[in-house]
């Protein structure tokens, strides 16, 4: 957090647009980028997300979630028995080998979460390496491969170590406290025709909008505001799609994965549930 948009380096052209949000902070919009963001001092801001992040997500927030997704993650188990493919994860890998078809991909996931998509993009021969916050988490990724192949640190304070060909956040990138250090940093992590790959809150859509700035979402982009930063940091953005799912009957996405076929649609801006982007060094 700063006290200047991050996208437009200015303390101009913000508002107030709602009182409070998440964590009881204020949200602001940057009128000329779109950008939504907490406002104040990074440490203090930082300091108050951690608490409230390990104190209620995986107690509360996560369990939530899951409950709601008990039957999609009964289905996933099955489906998984069947050898078919994760829709989401699956859809991600296709957009990933257009612009990087590399037979050996290096990947390196920010936040891998249950590790789920580590799990998958290994066994599609993929050499994976994770940075996950959550202790227990990455302890159950690490028995689950047999060795460490993640590391339980913040992906914004740890070194990291070595070249990728992929480095990839989903859901994630909306929770960094300055994600514009963070591509700044990692940069120099990339292989010569290495990408960056998020899918992120597609905030241009007022409802997708009400429901992040209530998340522990920090920032809350917008498809004209996350293409500027990357393009600001003298990244090449190949990518930067807004999308939203075919199908929320999760009986009918049980049958989307069964068949392999993909549940989501590219879509006009305000309609979009997600942004897709995919960047690279210029």
């Amino acid at each position: 957090m700063t006290k200047k948009c991050i996208v437009c380096s200015s303390n101009k052209n913000i508002h107030l647009f709602k009182p409070n949000s998440f964590g009881g902070y204020p949200t602001y919009v940057c009128d000329k980028c779109g950008l939504y963001f907490f406002l104040g001092e990074d440490k203090k801001i930082e300091k108050k997300c951690n608490e409230l992040y390990h104190r209620k997500y995986w107690s509360k927030i996560r369990k939530k979630i899951e409950r709601k997704k008990y039957f999609i993650n009964i289905s996933v188990k099955i489906l998984r028995i069947l050898r078919t493919h994760p829709s989401q994860q699956a859809w991600h890998m296709k957009i990933i080998k257009k612009f990087n078809p590399k037979k050996r991909l290096k990947l390196l996931e920010l936040g891998c979460g249950k590790g789920d998509t580590l799990k998958y993009f290994s066994k599609l021969g993929i050499d994976v390496k994770g940075i996950e916050p959550d202790l227990n988490s990455a302890k159950r990724l690490n028995k689950w491969f047999g060795k460490k192949v993640c590391i339980n640190e913040s992906g914004e304070k740890i070194k990291i170590i070595g070249k990728f060909d992929v480095i990839y956040l989903c859901h994630v990138f909306e929770h960094l406290v300055r994600p514009d250090l963070f591509i700044k940093k990692v940069k120099k992590n990339l292989n010569p025709d290495g990408i960056i790959f998020l899918e992120i809150p597609n905030c241009e859509n007022k409802k997708i909008l009400n429901t992040s700035i209530k998340n522990p979402h920090i920032y809350n982009f917008t498809y004209n505001s996350i293409k500027k930063l990357f393009e600001n940091h003298n990244y090449d953005v190949l990518k930067v799609d807004t999308y939203a799912e075919k199908h929320k009957n999760y009986i009918i996405q049980f049958f989307v994965m069964l068949f392999k076929l993909s549940n989501y649609k590219k879509t006009p801006k305000i309609k979009g549930e997600s942004i897709i982007i995919v960047a690279k060094n210029k």
